[in-house]
């Protein structure tokens, strides 16, 4: 009897070591493609807006599987190699990027085969139902021309939002330009001209 309930417990042990041993290498196999679209952009790379498609979709599918898209997120981050403050940002910023698409119900089987494949999605959401969802960046290109490709710069909105000018950039756009400065991604001067152009509210 009681060498019956050692195999039981063993058995039960090896089942769970196998599981978690599943989970890590679904984990990282979610990660290192991610890893690979978050990284420091190079000449041949895909464009940005595939880039972020596809990481969204990733994130996805890495929660569909019973994985934490924020502990996917931070192993990508590290595979990546990227610096702490820009890291930081990058994770936050896909995070962001996932919340986005999901709350705009873009998230369906036809909206995640698009991402899947770097397309942009259509918008079921009542809100923009029909629109599709478009990268932009969040600190404007006239001031942040090297941001244009940083997956921490690039977020998500519908396109009939962008086409008519997009989000005025405020208190947000300004804190990030900071985090940005102090990563070495944003240049003095058109860190000074984004405060210039913002005028922050006064009490």
């Amino acid at each position: 009897m009681n060498s019956m309930l050692v195999r039981l417990v063993l058995g039960g042990l090896i089942v769970l070591t196998l599981e978690i041993r599943g989970a890590e290498s679904t984990n990282e196999f979610h990660a290192q493609q991610i890893a690979e679209w978050i990284a420091l952009p190079k000449p041949r790379d895909p464009p940005a807006d595939d880039r972020v498609f596809r990481c969204v979709a990733a994130l996805a599918d890495a929660r569909q599987a019973g994985l934490d898209p924020a502990e996917v997120a931070a192993k990508a981050v590290a595979l990546a190699g990227l610096p702490q403050v820009l890291g930081r940002l990058t994770k936050e910023a896909i995070l962001r990027n996932l919340k986005t698409a999901e709350d705009l119900e873009c998230l369906d089987p036809q909206g995640l085969a698009a991402m899947r494949k770097g397309d942009a999605p259509f918008i079921r959401h009542k809100s923009h139902v029909g629109d599709q969802l478009k990268v932009h960046p969040i600190i404007p290109r006239e001031h942040g021309e090297n941001l244009r490709n940083v997956m921490a710069n690039l977020g998500l909105l519908p396109a009939k939002v962008i086409a008519a000018g997009g989000p005025k950039p405020g208190a947000r756009q300004l804190e990030l330009a900071r985090e940005f400065y102090r990563a070495g991604l944003l240049l003095s001067r058109d860190l000074l001209l984004l405060e210039e152009r913002i005028q922050p509210e006064r009490p």
